[in-house]
C-alpha cells in the first residue's frame, strides 16, 4: 500500500464505470459531495441486497467493520445510480450502487494523523 491519499480506481470488472475521464470526474465530484456519518443506520443505500451482500463479503464483521459511511447521486454513463462512501480504518471504498448490483470503483487510502480531504463531523 502506497503512502498518499490520491484516489485510486479500479477498473477490472466495473463495466467502464470508471474506464473514461468524465465517469471519473463525476465520480470523484460525488465522493467530495458525500455528507459522512457515523450513524450507519441512517444510510439507506446500506440497505439493498447488493450493498448488505458486498458489505458482508469484503468487511471481517460486517456492517460493524463500517466507521463512516454516506451516499450521493452521480451520473455515469448517462445513467444516474449511487455513490456509497464506506470508511473503514485507514481506507474509504467507494461503490455504485446499482439496485441488483454493487461495483467497486475507487479506494482513496487515508495517510494516518491526515483527516480525509472531505470529511464532515
Amino acid at each position: 500500500m502506497t503512502d498518499t491519499s490520491e484516489p485510486v480506481w479500479i477498473t477490472v470488472g466495473t463495466d467502464g464505470y470508471s474506464d473514461t475521464d468524465e465517469n471519473r470526474a463525476a465520480i470523484a465530484a460525488a465522493a467530495a459531495a458525500i455528507d459522512w456519518t457515523y450513524e450507519t443506520s441512517n444510510v439507506g443505500r446500506l440497505r439493498t441486497r447488493a450493498m448488505r451482500r458486498l458489505i458482508t463479503e469484503a468487511f471481517a464483521g460486517g456492517e460493524n467493520a463500517i466507521l463512516q459511511a454516506g451516499s450521493a447521486i452521480v451520473t455515469v454513463n448517462g445513467e444516474r445510480v449511487g455513490l456509497v462512501g464506506l470508511q473503514v480504518p485507514r481506507q474509504r471504498y467507494y461503490v455504485l450502487d446499482l439496485v441488483d448490483t454493487a461495483v467497486y470503483v475507487m479506494r482513496e487510502p487515508l495517510v494516518e494523523g491526515q483527516r480525509p480531504r472531505d470529511a464532515r463531523s
